[in-house]
């Protein structure tokens, strides 16, 4: 299977599914705020969920309470070649506004997260994606926003990739650019 034939296979498994978004969002936050690795981070790059993604507004909260840096990506228009994703901080009394792809997104008056600046601190990123194996690797929307942006990432993050269960399959076609999950909730 092609990796856009998976997306409309995945696509279809999804719209068959939505009446469990919320209870499986549910219990894959639990299950994400009860695990060592999110309890052993100090810093959490997030994501604002789409429709057919894991709502994962829990962590965000959970996070701030737990007095952790949390961070949620704003993605910058362009044409196919400036594909380009930053992460930014927020907290409680932030205002978010209406970003790329419908979705809310943080001022970028700030500076961008760079991963040399929390080179000494446990980093936790947690990363959508239409399909994944159990083995980590991933299928995402086929922009790269996020093989981009995670390619100078540091050996003290840990990449863990957020799904319902219905998007795990067996096999995933995978290029080079393609990155593999440290880790999967779901």
């Amino acid at each position: 299977m092609t990796k856009q034939e998976l997306r409309i296979y995945i696509k279809k498994i999804l719209q068959t599914h939505q009446s469990s978004f919320k209870s499986e969002s549910s219990r894959i936050c639990k299950k994400i705020i009860s695990s060592d690795l999110y309890k052993n981070a100090r810093i959490i790059l997030c994501y604002i969920a789409l429709q057919d993604e894991v709502n994962l507004s829990k962590i965000l909260l959970q996070a701030q309470n737990d007095k952790k840096k949390v961070f949620i990506p704003k993605v910058y228009s362009g044409t196919e070649t400036l594909i380009k994703m930053d992460f930014f901080e927020i907290t409680k009394n932030d205002t978010l506004t209406t970003g790329s792809f419908g979705i809310p997104e943080p001022d970028s008056s700030n500076l961008p997260f760079d991963f040399t600046d929390y080179q000494n601190e446990k980093v936790l990123i947690l990363v959508p994606g239409r399909a994944f194996s159990k083995t980590g690797e991933r299928l995402g929307r086929g922009k790269g926003y996020y093989d981009s942006f995670l390619k100078n990432k540091l050996q003290n993050c840990v990449i863990a990739g957020v799904c319902f269960p219905f998007q795990i399959v067996n096999e995933i076609p995978v290029e080079p650019h393609d990155l593999k999950m440290d880790f999967m909730f779901y």
